[in-house]
């Protein structure tokens, strides 16, 4: 059964079908790497299919007039009585609530379907799965909005890990972040670097600073504080808040192993909510509760 499919008849969470999914896609060795693009086009598919069921409602419900209503004008038509009139009205509001209540459900289905591509990308890219460059583009040919695409480019093969434009700090946070996080011992390296990375002033053109940033606490605090960056800086949508781990751990230079091995684990119970603090985790909270003052 296909994962979208286990999503409409089954009621499955889409965050556990899509965690299976990459797990069983990463350590399954009967596993394909193509059923990532196969199961991410099928439910595109579904998707621009219930799109095409919405914009169909909405024509006929703008469209549909009774035959009593055209005749009306005609001059010599018998008119209806009031009782027959207000059968007819109460037939149309029974049909126009209905139509609505149609419209409601498609458009709850749609949006469950949006959260399963990307809690399916996030947990692809939290495997360290990827597809290549053709992929993307075959699944950017279907209509999607911005940020079922933004979460797709997550996944492309070869992609060098940064923070998103919109998600980085202005200057006057990334300075107080930083001097907070140094002056609390968790960081050392320049702030040119931080900002570089964090900031606001860093684009794929900028200069790569030559002294890069450490992390000096411990592994769980480092999930910690990236599940805390992410909370701050995203806006809080439909699908939650994406941890950009690769980025943060290039920006810290935290080797793949480590991560892999030893963070990873505390980001996954951060972020699906089984962890909410760790041995000094009030401090980094402390931190950025004072960003937002």
């Amino acid at each position: 059964m296909k994962l979208y499919e286990r999503l409409e008849y089954m009621n499955a969470s889409p965050a556990d079908l899509a965690g299976n999914f990459a797990e069983y896609v990463r350590h399954d060795p009967a596993a394909n790497r193509a059923e990532i693009g196969r199961e991410l086009s099928e439910i595109l598919e579904r998707r621009a299919q219930l799109a095409a069921d919405l914009e169909r409602i909405a024509e006929e419900m703008g469209e549909k007039r009774k035959a009593w209503q055209d005749f009306a004008d005609i001059p010599g038509t018998p008119q209806p009585s009031k009782g027959a009139q207000l059968a007819n009205i109460e037939a149309e509001k029974a049909a126009q609530a209905e139509a609505e209540n149609t419209r409601v459900e498609v458009e709850a289905v749609i949006s469950a379907l949006d959260l399963l591509f990307c809690e399916i990308c996030r947990a692809l890219d939290f495997e360290g799965l990827s597809i290549t460059s053709g992929e993307i583009s075959a699944l950017k040919r279907y209509t999607i909005p911005q940020r079922l695409a933004v979460e797709l480019d997550t996944i492309k093969r070869g992609k060098i890990a940064t923070i998103p434009q919109a998600e980085r700090l202005n200057d006057e946070d990334a300075a107080a972040l930083y001097e907070s996080l140094t002056r609390a011992g968790l960081i050392s390296g320049p702030l040119e670097a931080f900002i570089y990375h964090l900031g606001q002033v860093s684009t794929p053109k900028s200069k790569h600073p030559n002294t890069g940033l450490s992390w000096l606490g411990t592994a769980a605090q480092f999930a910690f504080f990236a599940w805390r960056f992410s909370i701050y800086a995203m806006q809080p949508g439909p699908f939650g808040y994406a941890i950009r781990r690769k980025a943060l751990y290039l920006a810290f230079g935290i080797d793949q192993r480590k991560a892999r091995n030893v963070i990873d684990p505390y980001i996954s119970d951060f972020r699906g909510g089984s962890r909410d603090s760790c041995k000094g985790s009030e401090q980094i909270k402390s931190i950025f509760e004072t960003l937002n003052k």
